[in-house]
Protein backbone atom coordinates (compact mmCIF):
# COMPACT_ATOMS: atom_id res chain seq x y z
CA UNK A 1 0.00 0.00 0.00
CA UNK A 2 1.65 3.41 -0.75
CA UNK A 3 1.06 6.58 1.14
CA UNK A 4 0.41 8.99 -1.28
CA UNK A 5 -1.54 7.44 -3.90
CA UNK A 6 -3.40 5.03 -1.64
CA UNK A 7 -3.61 6.33 2.21
CA UNK A 8 -3.04 9.78 2.38
CA UNK A 9 -6.12 10.85 0.08
CA UNK A 10 -8.62 8.66 2.12
CA UNK A 11 -7.42 10.22 5.27
CA UNK A 12 -7.63 13.91 4.04
CA UNK A 13 -11.29 13.10 3.67
CA UNK A 14 -11.65 12.09 7.11
CA UNK A 15 -12.76 13.80 10.37
CA UNK A 16 -9.92 12.97 12.39
CA UNK A 17 -7.52 15.30 9.16
CA UNK A 18 -9.89 18.33 9.92
CA UNK A 19 -9.01 17.52 13.53
CA UNK A 20 -5.05 18.30 13.36
CA UNK A 21 -2.73 19.87 12.08
CA UNK A 22 -1.04 18.12 8.85
CA UNK A 23 2.33 19.23 7.08
CA UNK A 24 4.01 17.47 4.20
CA UNK A 25 7.43 18.64 3.48
CA UNK A 26 8.90 16.80 0.35
CA UNK A 27 12.40 17.47 0.09
CA UNK A 28 14.62 16.86 -2.91
CA UNK A 29 16.37 14.00 -1.23
CA UNK A 30 15.91 11.68 2.01
CA UNK A 31 19.45 13.23 2.78
CA UNK A 32 18.80 16.45 2.83
CA UNK A 33 16.07 15.79 5.94
CA UNK A 34 18.60 17.20 8.39
CA UNK A 35 19.17 20.62 6.52
CA UNK A 36 17.02 23.14 8.36
CA UNK A 37 16.84 25.25 4.96
CA UNK A 38 15.12 22.48 2.89
CA UNK A 39 12.42 22.59 5.65
CA UNK A 40 9.36 25.51 6.16
CA UNK A 41 10.07 27.98 8.39
CA UNK A 42 7.58 26.98 10.26
CA UNK A 43 8.31 23.55 10.65
CA UNK A 44 11.64 23.78 11.67
CA UNK A 45 11.18 23.49 15.40
CA UNK A 46 9.68 19.89 14.16
CA UNK A 47 12.95 19.04 12.25
CA UNK A 48 14.43 20.72 15.71
CA UNK A 49 13.20 18.03 17.91
CA UNK A 50 13.66 15.40 15.42
CA UNK A 51 17.30 15.19 15.00
CA UNK A 52 17.24 15.40 18.87
CA UNK A 53 16.00 12.21 19.02
CA UNK A 54 17.65 8.72 18.65
CA UNK A 55 14.85 8.30 15.75
CA UNK A 56 17.27 10.82 13.71
CA UNK A 57 20.18 8.19 13.71
CA UNK A 58 21.52 5.26 11.95
CA UNK A 59 20.00 3.74 8.39
CA UNK A 60 16.40 3.78 9.35
CA UNK A 61 17.12 7.78 9.04
CA UNK A 62 16.50 7.41 5.34
CA UNK A 63 13.61 5.82 5.08
CA UNK A 64 10.37 7.63 3.77
CA UNK A 65 7.71 8.34 3.89
CA UNK A 66 8.65 9.63 7.58
CA UNK A 67 6.08 10.48 9.70
CA UNK A 68 7.03 12.60 12.43
CA UNK A 69 3.81 13.90 15.25
CA UNK A 70 4.92 16.69 17.52
CA UNK A 71 2.75 19.32 19.70
CA UNK A 72 3.46 23.16 18.83
CA UNK A 73 1.43 23.46 22.17
CA UNK A 74 4.05 22.12 24.37
CA UNK A 75 7.20 21.73 21.19
CA UNK A 76 7.76 18.41 21.84
CA UNK A 77 8.05 15.09 19.74
CA UNK A 78 5.15 12.71 20.53
CA UNK A 79 5.76 9.70 18.33
CA UNK A 80 7.95 9.18 15.00
CA UNK A 81 7.51 6.50 12.57
CA UNK A 82 8.62 5.26 8.79
CA UNK A 83 6.89 3.68 5.77
CA UNK A 84 3.43 3.05 5.15
CA UNK A 85 3.26 0.02 8.50
CA UNK A 86 4.84 2.65 10.69
CA UNK A 87 1.30 4.83 9.37
CA UNK A 88 -0.86 1.49 9.94
CA UNK A 89 0.36 0.36 12.99
CA UNK A 90 2.20 3.27 14.96
CA UNK A 91 0.64 6.94 14.09
CA UNK A 92 -3.20 6.06 12.80
CA UNK A 93 -3.97 3.87 15.92
CA UNK A 94 -2.03 6.64 17.88
CA UNK A 95 -4.56 9.23 16.39
CA UNK A 96 -7.08 6.85 16.45
CA UNK A 97 -6.94 7.21 21.05
CA UNK A 98 -5.56 10.90 21.03
CA UNK A 99 -8.14 12.73 18.66
CA UNK A 100 -10.63 9.96 17.67
CA UNK A 101 -11.20 8.10 14.79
Amino acid sequence: MRWRSQVEPVWRQSEQFKRVEYARVELRSARVLTKRSEWPEDYRWVLDLYLESEESEGVRSLYTPRFIVASRAQKRMLLTAVGTDGWRLSVKPWLDRTVGA
